[in-house]
């Protein structure tokens, strides 16, 4: 995935990033991006497990959240297992945030071509 394309996508979906690498990648490190993805693909889990406030918890708490919503039954069905490097993501590392950011767009088009959305 290369940042253009994962810029392109999230601007698509209604993301308001920059296509400035520094400042993109900036945005994913902060975290408010991945908590507005959670949101569009499951507005169920977002309210259920107080997502919009992850952010508040510290530093990697966001990136924690990713994990445990990527370890639900209805993502693992998509994109199987997930392990994050929670450190790296944390530290702002370029080729984590985007691999995180296409395992999000497969998510979000599974979850958008699903005619049942049982579980999320």
């Amino acid at each position: 995935p290369t940042r253009s394309k994962a810029c392109t996508w999230l601007q698509s979906i209604g993301c308001d990033v920059s296509r400035s690498p520094p400042t993109l990648l900036r945005a994913l490190k902060e975290g408010l991006v991945y908590q507005q993805l959670v949101r569009t693909i499951s507005p169920y889990y977002f309210m259920r497990h107080k997502v919009s406030t992850s952010h508040e918890r510290g530093a990697g708490s966001v990136f924690v959240m990713v994990q445990q919503f990527f370890d639900t039954e209805a993502v693992i069905a998509v994109v199987g297992c997930q392990k994050l490097d929670i450190k790296a993501l944390t530290a702002g590392k370029a080729r984590e945030h985007l691999d995180l950011v296409q395992t999000f767009r497969t998510v979000h088009k599974a979850r958008r071509s699903e005619a049942h959305h049982g579980g999320w």
